[in-house]
């Protein structure tokens, strides 16, 4: 008996054996396969969160008084030292009474330098006036000094003759001490005409440029206020880019007030949080595992720089997107992976590696 040839089975009738028999495994392979790629790629576990430190700087009134301008904007980058605007250290009204007050004493002080100089000027009058008749009375007790010289050297030389004495001892003694009381007033006279010459040179004003010590005092016043209201220099504190302007020019500031606030973009640590339960408490010999949490994750390896004292609060949003969990954890610093791309105040998910102890 001859053997048939086999009947072909039809196409439709092969793939759905295939559809039942081989499909269905080959699926499932592909989705574990999926589901390993997809957990080590873009999922993982959260025991440790993170946030990548932010730097922001503030720039704050030293004084009240008034912003004036400001030389940048919103989003706009700066340099540290840059000058971004200024602002009075005074108020408009508190400068208004301020100078009122700084005209009314000077006024006053007008009015004292005026009675000073009137009373230095009577007292140099004064003295000028007891020079000349210390010099009248020195002029009087030379001449009479002349007198007494002349009429000593007559009753000396009576006195001293041996042959016929017309001149007696007593005669001798007066001439003699009226002569030397005569000769020390005049030194005393001298002296003390010396001295109050010395006194009025140094109460006699002595002002070689010519001006004026009543509009020297209103100068050095006036400078003093102008220092006082000079508008001050905001500066940037630090390389960054200007996120924040709490106050536009015009606005009024109170000591302590900010201005502006900066924020750097760039940072090279992340702070994390070791969540409960603490099985192993890390140390900065350790190393950390640091995944982001962008739409494809990457991943790199960091160093462990500190580790906290004790739990804190945890920021809720590290923990959920509604914010509303609550949880104590570890603080660790914790550096910037060296290639990874991470901007301040970005969350990220991380694991402990442990050194081999």
């Amino acid at each position: 008996m001859e053997s048939l040839p086999p009947i072909p089975t039809p196409a439709g009738q092969r793939w759905r054996e295939f559809r039942i028999r081989i499909l269905p495994m080959f699926m499932f392979v592909f989705a574990v396969a999926g589901l390993v790629y997809i957990w080590n790629g873009y999922v993982a576990p959260s025991g440790i969160v993170g946030e990548v430190e932010a730097l922001t700087a503030l720039v704050t009134s030293v004084a009240d008084g008034q912003v004036l301008d400001l030389t940048v904007d919103r989003y706009e980058p700066v340099k540290k030292g840059e000058t971004i605007g200024t602002a009075a250290r005074m108020d408009p009204e508190l400068m208004a009474a301020t100078l009122a007050s700084i005209e009314a004493d000077l006024q006053v002080l007008r009015a004292r330098m005026m009675v000073d100089m009137a009373q230095s000027d009577q007292s140099l009058q004064k003295i000028k006036l007891d020079i000349l008749s210390q010099r009248v009375l020195q002029a009087g007790a030379k001449a009479n000094f002349q007198q007494a010289s002349n009429d000593f050297e007559r009753v000396s030389r009576l006195y001293n003759e041996p042959a016929n004495r017309l001149a007696t001892a007593t005669e001798y003694d007066l001439a003699k001490a009226r002569r030397d009381s005569l000769r020390d007033e005049i030194e005393e006279r001298t002296k003390l005409i010396k001295d109050m010459e010395d006194s009025f040179t140094s109460l006699k004003p002595n002002d070689s440029s010519g001006k004026d010590p009543i509009s020297l005092a209103i100068a050095a016043k006036e400078e003093e206020f102008k220092l006082a209201v000079k508008p001050v220099e905001l500066k940037a504190p630090i390389d960054g880019i200007v996120t924040l302007i709490s106050k536009r020019p015009g606005e009024r500031l109170i000591k302590g007030d900010i201005i502006l606030t900066l924020s750097s973009p760039r940072t090279d640590r992340i702070i994390g949080y070791l969540r409960q339960p603490i099985n192993d408490v890390p140390t900065t010999n350790d190393t950390m595992i640091v995944r982001s949490r962008a739409f494809k994750r990457t991943v790199g390896t960091a160093q462990i720089l500190k580790v906290g004292a004790q739990l804190v609060p945890i920021n809720p949003l590290l923990l959920a997107p509604d914010g509303k969990r609550m949880e104590v954890g570890l603080p660790i610093m914790i550096s910037v992976p060296s290639g990874m791309r991470l901007s301040p105040g970005e969350y990220v998910d991380m694991t402990v590696k442990l050194a081999k102890r």
